[in-house]
């Protein structure tokens, strides 16, 4: 039996090992298929929202490097790279066709696949977090790659040279220079104080005595609606969220808003009919032509300050946020009410989902200048406040202000119960007159007592009153809140239309 000579044993034995290393580090190279789809779905999604050169800033983060793990990736980023350096537009349509045109479509996974990769990410403004996480992983490869050829230079000399040492020490330093060479690239969201100057001046010039800034309610309340926020509120269901909003949102158009409602609870002509009663301060009219032209009136007002995301039903908070954006974008919207994100198409325990629409919404409403409103139903366990709304915990974290929505559900118990033994007593032979009047006295004195609650549990604008909270009175006969028990119902269009020149 022959037995080999020590060195080429060695090297086998080199050799052997050296294939175990790479096996184990070739199960699992250092990669995210997520980030890589989230850097391309940006690129595709900037032809859609714009005002983000996201290609731009992948070539200034990558440097002429191709970061990607899957083939398909780096087929995709390269066509697109290419596409742009010939001033070809940049969107799925192009991009499919020059897939198609070259014979490679099915390689990179189908039309379907491309059109996929905007669905992967909320919106393009997320792309610095997914450049990072690829770069990251690239550089993890470099790094796994560099070692793996040391070790098998050491392994195949028996010994740790100089030139060996060098060759790590100069590695290293060549993918540490890679991590930190995009710090020399001026950040996007990098400003100076002159660069914002004058809008922090204008800040010094609000009158303290007219409260904090924002839009006002129609109930004096320590809250105001501003831009560039978001307002979670919080309620039991049935508890006449959806009124109440409509109803603060009918005010917020008479001071410039220019609303949408997402309603996906109720028909959208039922809102409508809600909004032109509590406008008009009153829910039925008589049939003729003087009505006609009163809600006519009401309608041609609604129109040019109202718009309505028409579904009922589970939809896809996606679409939500499409449709948003094309309604700022083009009908220049800037309140917009989400009723409920029960209703949005995310299962209520997929946290991952919604912290990313969330994120979205949060994201949409300072990019777009706007107030974003959403309704979030209650938990029925225990919890105090914010720890009240239903699903991920984000809501609230990314939630400007917090409002909480309550019925006193006692008083109208209370007032039908009463009513009835009211009925009995009168149809008493004879009737009880004391027992009358008596009935009549809890009824009154019930009457007076609040319907409606609101409670603020934040509010984020700098020296805003942080808790705060209201009563006032429901009327049934034109869906009007109002903050005493003897207030009249207002026409609100014949007051408004009054104040415009």
């Amino acid at each position: 039996m022959s037995v080999a000579p020590p060195n080429d044993r060695r090297a086998r034995q080199a050799k052997a090992k050296l294939s175990a290393d790479q096996a184990a580090t070739d199960r699992l190279p250092p990669h995210s298929e997520e980030a890589e789809q989230g850097v391309l779905g940006c690129i595709l999604l900037e032809s859609i929202e714009g005002g983000v050169d996201c290609l731009k800033q992948c070539q200034e983060q990558f440097g002429g490097q191709d970061p990607f793990y899957d083939l398909r990736h780096s087929d995709i980023y390269l066509a697109l790279a290419n596409m742009r350096a010939a001033d070809q537009p940049i969107d799925l349509i192009t991009l499919v066709n020059h897939f198609r045109a070259v014979k490679k479509l099915d390689q990179i996974g189908g039309m379907a696949y491309v059109a996929s990769l905007t669905d992967k990410v909320p919106s393009a403004a997320n792309l610095p977090y997914y450049l990072d996480i690829v770069w990251s992983k690239y550089l993890a490869r470099r790094t796994v790659q560099h070692h793996s050829a040391i070790l098998a230079e050491v392994i195949e000399a028996g010994d740790l040279s100089e030139p060996a040492i060098i060759r790590a020490r100069e590695g290293l330093e060549d993918i540490e220079r890679e991590l930190h060479r995009s710090a020399g690239v001026t950040p996007k969201y990098l400003i100076r104080p002159s660069a914002i100057a004058e809008e922090a001046s204008q800040r010094f010039f609000h009158d303290p005595r007219l409260g904090d800034p924002g839009w006002l309610l129609p109930i004096d309340f320590k809250f105001r609606v501003r831009l560039k926020e978001t307002t979670i509120v919080i309620g039991d269901d049935g508890t006449g969220k959806s009124t109440i909003l409509l109803y603060f949102l009918l005010y917020l158009a008479s001071q410039g808003g220019k609303c949408v409602g997402a309603l996906m609870e109720e028909a959208a002509d039922k809102s409508l009919w809600l909004l032109a009663s509590q406008l008009l301060g009153q829910r039925h009219l008589p049939e003729c032509d003087q009505s006609r032209v009163i809600i006519g009136d009401a309608m041609a007002w609604l129109n040019q300050r109202f718009s309505f995301y028409s579904f009922l039903g589970i939809a896809d908070w996606r679409d939500i946020l499409a449709t948003f954006r094309y309604a700022a974008e083009h009908q220049g919207c800037n309140v917009f009410l989400i009723d409920s994100v029960m209703r949005i198409g995310i299962p209520d325990d997929d946290y991952a989902t919604q912290h990313a629409a969330a994120n979205a919404f949060a994201q949409f409403a300072m990019d777009y200048n706007a107030h974003l409103i959403y309704v979030s139903h209650e938990n029925k366990g225990e919890g105090k406040g914010k720890k009240k709304a239903r699903g991920s915990a984000l809501w609230t974290a990314a939630a400007h202000n917090i409002l909480r929505i309550e019925r006193h559900e006692e008083k109208r118990i209370k007032i039908d119960g009463w009513y009835q033994d009211l009925s009995e007593a009168r149809s008493g032979k004879p009737p009880d007159e004391s027992l009358i009047r008596d009935i009549e006295a809890k009824i009154e004195k019930m009457r007076k007592m609040w319907d409606t609650r609101i409670t603020l549990h934040k509010q984020r604008y700098p020296g805003s009153q942080q808790n705060a909270g209201k009563r006032f009175w429901f009327d049934h006969n034109c869906f009007q809140f109002r903050e005493h028990f003897d207030d009249a119902p207002v026409n609100w269009l014949v007051r408004w239309k009054a104040k415009t020149p």
